[in-house]
């Protein structure tokens, strides 16, 4: 039982990555014609990916 709770769990943070990798990639299309506006938001984005892609976010600060 406890397998399938955290395949479960592993699935829903899997699925929800994938939605803010979405998003991302929409603000991305969205500024590629406004180069000012890519160098502003960058950071943001990059670290939001950062405590994505990382398997223990706890280690980045928000």
């Amino acid at each position: 039982m406890m397998g399938l709770l955290e395949n479960f769990s592993h699935g829903s943070s899997s699925m929800a990555a994938v939605g803010c990798l979405r998003t991302i990639s929409t603000i991305l299309e969205s500024v590629n014609s406004l180069p000012q506006l890519f160098v502003q938001i960058e950071p943001t984005l990059l670290h939001i990916m950062r405590s994505m892609l990382t398997t223990n976010s706890q280690g980045i600060p928000l």
